[in-house]
């Protein structure tokens, strides 16, 4: 072996031992790599769920088209109002509003045009109060995409305090442009030289001015007297007004910082401050409050305020709602339904939800109790957004329709009653072919054979079949015509006076005969009789009428008439043992075309005709009835 072998030898024994020294490190940091690796899946497998379960944030699945595969982390994070097993598989537009739908739609539309994530921002309604989501979306495999939607709302309130904050202190430092003034007494200057400079609309006045100068002629002489009163007896501030040099109104705020004596001289030093145009704008305001107040104090509708964020609690009320319901504006403001409407407040506050969380509410119409009995009112309510409240305000318009809604129930019953009128008068009219030929039929076939008639007995027969065919028939026209005349208009009485116990013993003298054999007709003398002023034949028209009546239904006891004196009243009543009236007919007895009995002669209108004559004399009438044991009808006539 030469030496060069040696060599090149020697050096391959080298780079082995290297190679192998590397190889050595090598295995060594894959070992400690796999090792780290192993660790971290490790902690991934035992910590993953809960430290997403740990999260605050709603982590959700969905796909580029919104469709929701499910949540990641624990219900505990879902603010969405939809149990989680339920929003599964269904699309982002029903489960979320409109608006917050909207700005997550384009968050996701923006990942899936750029592939990179990007953040947006929504408002949802949850529990009543407005809440701020910032809305982080991630693309993941496929057209799947992560969302990470974190509740902001305690930094977005304490920025929007801060902000608010800040205003109000740019508004204070604005406001807080003030002027220095002093007044020496032993010389009885003042040194004001912003002031005087703004009223001689000069850049500056750095001289000393006479008192009585500069109350003379710039002071409002209505203001002179209260502002010489802060010298002697220093106040915390005042307001007065003064005139330019243009005879413009200023109006200006002046306050004493510093009273000095120095031997008998008196140093009295302040600020003084331009305010016109916070008057100006206060003014202004006032004169728009007022304007609104007596609008809204004059408005013909009904005008209501709540507030959401105070447990909903009236801040408003109209003076036309005091007058509605009989409820002062102090008994309303600061309460709630519940304290106010206990019965309605239920609904109330459900229509109230529905308006908050976005769902809108057209006219519609609602009753409610009140102090001044039950009220019908359409309602429209609506949103009155305030900058320093998170909930918006519930304004509330109503018109008082209950008046309507009876005239309306009024018409449907009179054409209720009309159609039931219309009716019945149809099927009196088709019953007054046979109830006009059944007695004329009789009259005129009597007739006619009567001549041909010689047995006495027969002849007299047949005239009495004759006589009680035409007094029905005439009743029935009498009727007619009666109807006709009372629903004219055209009905005449003749007052006289009547004596009531001849009146009544004619009339059961003349009836008599009419009453059905084995029934007792009584009439009820009263121990003194009376002389009233009447018509004798409308009068005795519905006493013959009851009579008949109770005769047709009575086969057995008795029919007592009669009636009792009163101070101011008579009352006449007809009593009878006859079949009676069910209860359920008792209502509609005196109404058009009433028959109880569709057998029994007559045309239904006679109780009927009683009742209308006896409403044209401001009288009245009833009856007392049980069926099977008879009934007793009254009437009274005012003397």
């Amino acid at each position: 072996m030469t030496p060069k072998d040696d060599s090149i030898i020697q050096s391959l024994k080298a780079r082995i031992a290297q190679l192998e020294t590397e190889n050595q490190t090598l295995r060594e940091t894959c070992s400690a790599s796999s090792k780290a690796t192993e660790n971290t899946y490790d902690l991934r497998r035992i910590y993953g769920d809960l430290i997403l379960d740990t999260l605050p944030d709603m982590i959700t699945v969905h796909t580029q088209e919104g469709l929701i595969r499910g949540l990641i982390t624990d219900e505990s994070t879902n603010h969405s109002g939809i149990p989680s097993a339920q929003f599964t598989g269904k699309h982002l537009s029903e489960v979320l509003p409109p608006e917050a739908y909207e700005a997550i739609q384009q968050n996701i539309d923006r990942v899936t045009a750029t592939g990179k994530d990007s953040v947006s921002h929504h408002e949802l309604i949850a529990k009543i109060q407005i809440h701020y989501f910032e809305n982080h979306v991630w693309p993941l495999r496929g057209k799947d995409q992560l969302c990470m939607c974190r509740d902001i709302t305690k930094t977005v309130r304490a920025q929007q305090a801060q902000q608010q904050l800040l205003e109000r202190m740019q508004r204070i430092e604005e406001v807080a442009k003030l002027g220095y003034w002093a007044y020496y007494s032993d010389i009885d200057k003042f040194y004001a030289p912003q002031v005087l400079a703004l009223l001689l609309h000069t850049e500056s006045y750095a001289e000393l001015i006479d008192a009585s100068t500069l109350f003379t002629r710039y002071v409002h002489p209505d203001d002179r007297a209260q502002l010489l009163e802060i010298f002697y007896h220093p106040a915390k501030n005042l307001e007065f007004r003064a005139i330019t040099s243009t005879q413009q109104v200023k109006y200006f705020r002046l306050n004493i910082f510093k009273t000095t004596r120095h031997n008998r001289e008196r140093i009295i030093e302040g600020y003084i401050q331009d305010v016109t145009s916070i008057v100006r704008q206060f003014q202004e305001s006032h004169k728009l409050h007022r304007l609104n107040s007596a609008i809204l104090e004059n408005m013909p509708n009904y005008l209501y305020v709540k507030n959401p964020n105070r447990e909903f609690r009236y801040i408003y009320w109209s003076k036309a709602f005091e007058q509605l319901l009989g409820i002062p504006a102090d008994r309303i403001l600061n309460h709630t339904d519940a304290e106010i409407f206990p019965l309605d407040a239920e609904h109330f506050l459900a229509d109230d939800r529905r308006l908050l969380a976005g769902e809108t509410l057209s006219a519609y119409e609602e009753e409610f109790t009140s102090l001044t009995g039950m009220r019908t009112v359409s309602t429209i309510k609506t949103l009155v957004p305030i900058a320093e409240e998170p909930l918006p305000l519930i304004m509330g318009i109503s018109w008082d329709i209950t008046e309507r809604k009876k005239g309306e129930r009024e018409l449907i019953e009179a054409r209720n009653r009309a159609e039931e009128s219309d009716r019945l008068k149809t099927s009196f009219l088709a019953n007054m072919s046979h109830e006009i030929r059944t007695p004329l039929n009789a009259i005129v076939g009597f007739a006619k054979i009567l001549p041909e008639i010689t047995d006495p007995n027969e002849r007299d027969s047949i005239i009495h079949i004759i006589d009680t065919n035409s007094d029905q028939l005439l009743m029935l026209i009498n009727d007619i015509l009666d109807l006709a005349k009372i629903e004219a208009g055209t009905m005449q009485f003749s007052d006289q006076e009547v004596e009531l116990s001849l009146l009544c013993q004619n009339l059961h003298d003349t009836l008599n005969d009419r009453i059905p054999k084995g029934v007792q007709f009584l009439y009820d003398n009263p121990a003194q009789s009376r002389t009233i002023l009447a018509d004798p034949g409308r009068l005795s028209q519905i006493i013959i009428n009851l009579i008949t009546n109770a005769a047709k239904f009575t086969t057995q006891g008795h029919i007592r008439f009669g009636y009792e004196a009163r101070p101011h009243e008579i009352e006449f009543f007809v009593e009878d043992t006859g079949i009676g009236i069910p209860q359920n007919q008792i209502v509609s007895i005196f109404d058009r075309f009433t028959k109880l009995n569709s057998f029994v002669p007559g045309t239904g209108l006679g109780l009927s005709i009683c009742k209308m004559i006896l409403m044209r004399r401001n009288g009245s009438t009833w009856v007392d009835s049980e069926e099977g044991k008879g009934s007793t009808f009254r009437f009274t006539i005012p003397v």
